[in-house]
C-alpha cells in the first residue's frame, strides 16, 4: 500500500512545515526593502490583480468563450498608479496572468464589456478570445506561427528559446 505525502513528509527528520509549500529551504534568503521597486506590496498587488483576472477568466470558461486561460487575452483598465505598477512587468504581465496576451490601458478608456473589480479600486478588465494559433510547444495562442519554415507548428519565441538565443525575463 502507498504512503500518503503526509506520512512521508512525517518521517522526514528534523522540523517541517505543516505543508511543502510553505517550507523555507534555505534560510539566506532576505525581502526587499519598501523602498526597493518591485518589493512585497507590488507582488501582494499583482497576486489581487491575478485574482481578479482569473475570476474573468473562470466566466468565461464557464460562458464556453474560451477554453482555457491561454486562450485569453486580458486588457486591464487602471487608473495611473496602478497602471505604471503593472507596467514595470512589461511583456511579462501575461506569464503572470497565464493569458496569451496582457496589456494595460487607461482606466477612463475602458470598453463597455470591461468589469469592474471589486476587489481593487482604479481597475477593469476586459477579456477577449486571443488572436492567432496555438504555438504546440508553449500553448499561447500567437499570430506569428510558421514564420520560420523549420518550425512550422510553433511561435517565433519558441523558436528563439530552441533554435535561437533564447529569451530574456527580467521577472516571470
Amino acid at each position: 500500500m502507498p504512503f500518503t505525502a503526509h506520512e512521508i513528509w512525517g518521517f522526514m527528520p528534523g522540523k517541517r512545515a505543516p505543508y511543502v509549500f510553505t517550507e523555507e529551504w534555505y534560510d539566506g534568503l532576505f525581502g526587499l526593502d519598501n523602498a526597493q521597486p518591485l518589493n512585497n506590496h507590488f507582488w501582494q498587488i499583482l497576486l489581487q490583480v491575478r485574482s481578479e483576472t482569473n475570476k474573468i477568466i473562470e466566466q468565461a470558461r464557464s460562458n464556453k468563450l474560451i477554453g482555457g486561460s491561454l486562450e485569453a487575452q486580458i486588457t486591464l483598465y487602471a487608473e495611473p498608479i496602478l497602471a505604471n505598477l503593472l507596467c514595470e512587468l512589461g511583456d511579462e504581465l501575461c506569464f503572470i496572468l497565464l493569458t496569451s496576451s496582457a496589456v494595460v490601458a487607461d482606466y477612463f478608456a475602458a470598453s463597455s464589456n470591461a468589469v469592474q473589480c471589486v476587489g481593487i479600486n482604479g481597475l477593469k478588465i476586459s477579456l477577449a478570445k486571443a488572436n492567432g494559433k496555438k504555438c504546440q510547444r508553449c500553448w499561447h495562442y500567437k499570430t506569428n506561427l510558421g514564420e520560420h519554415a523549420d518550425y512550422p507548428d510553433i511561435c517565433s519565441r519558441c523558436v528563439s528559446n530552441i533554435a535561437g538565443p533564447g529569451e530574456t525575463r527580467q521577472f516571470v
